[in-house]
């Protein structure tokens, strides 16, 4: 199963910081809390896609969780998952960034919607810009919160540079 796809979307992430800015925080509702750790994973998230790191990628996920890319069907599953992501790091660029624009906790529960870009090949050895908007649902697990599902889009891709 390929999911090149996949390199494009994502999930609600941030990188740079260790803890949610007070902007990421003013789009928090619920427990603040949770909603920052919610952030933190995403951070976590956009770093280990950068690196291509797939151990700690998985790792992020539950044993049950399901991604639902744009125009392809659910890929379901933890392993499932490492190997769409082993067959996206062969090609995806190393720009991902997600911008949070609302994240809601409740309980063991919680979601965030927001917008992503990254780059991937081109043609011609040219590099497209990507980008779309993401939503993901994440549970608690033994005091660790997870990414149980995404989702995303991608809009057409800037002309190639």
């Amino acid at each position: 199963m390929r999911l090149g796809l996949l390199a494009a979307g994502g999930l609600a992430t941030i990188v740079f910081a260790d803890q949610a800015s007070a902007q990421e925080a003013d789009k928090c509702a619920g427990d603040q809390n949770a909603c920052q750790s919610i952030i933190y994973v995403a951070r976590q998230y956009d770093t280990a896609f950068n690196a291509k790191e797939l151990a700690t990628m998985g790792a992020l996920f539950t044993d049950d969780a399901v991604i639902m890319p744009q125009a392809a069907p659910p890929v379901l599953g933890r392993h499932a998952i490492e190997n769409g992501y082993q067959e996206t790091f062969k090609t995806s660029g190393s720009q991902h960034v997600v911008t949070v624009t609302e994240a809601h906790a409740l309980g063991n529960g919680a979601w965030a919607i927001g917008e992503w870009s990254n780059e991937g090949p081109g043609p011609n050895n040219t590099t497209l810009k990507l980008h779309g908007h993401w939503g993901n649902v994440f549970v608690q697990e033994s005091g660790t919160w997870k990414i149980t599902m995404i989702t995303w889009n991608m809009f057409p891709p800037s002309p190639p540079q």
